[in-house]
């Protein structure tokens, strides 16, 4: 398996459900996508799971208040020349009033959704760096903290 190319297969579902489920044998095996390539996945303040891939030019996100027994998907949005591949790809972080998603793109920019826990509706897309094509090596990550400040490493 080539480690710099997840996809949602049977290994990624089983480490999901060893590190959200108590006891594997317990629980049901959670199919989330046919396909999707570089998962990331996050946890609220709240005990809430969320992953979010991507599938071509669309961003995914799949959602579980039950400690990973059952997930709810949705399309967060089309980004076009989304960077997936060689552990690019979005990526999720879950705060206290928001879930926020950030993506790499093939001409260097980062861009990033948000959803309010509240309403269900992903708003964006939003660049995030300042210069057009600054971020060239196209990796993202995205943290939160529990004041609900979002964090990316600079």
């Amino acid at each position: 398996m080539n480690w710099n190319h997840y996809k949602l297969t049977l290994p990624f579902i089983l480490f999901c459900l060893l590190i959200s489920c108590k006891s594997p044998e317990d629980e049901p095996i959670v199919t989330l996508a046919e396909e999707g390539d570089q998962p990331a996945m996050s946890k609220d303040p709240d005990g809430n799971l969320g992953i979010t891939y991507g599938n071509g030019k669309d961003i995914y996100f799949a959602f579980s208040s039950d400690e990973g027994n059952t997930f709810s998907t949705d399309k967060v949005g089309t980004l076009e020349n989304m960077f997936l591949g060689m552990s690019c790809g979005p990526k999720l972080a879950m705060g206290t009033d928001y879930y926020s998603i950030v993506a790499p793109t093939k001409k260097g920019d980062l861009v990033a959704y948000r959803k309010n826990k509240g309403n269900g509706t992903w708003e964006g897309p939003f660049q995030v760096n300042n210069i057009k094509g600054s971020a060239g090596e196209s990796l993202a990550d995205i943290t939160a903290d529990t004041q609900g400040n979002l964090l990316l490493p600079g």
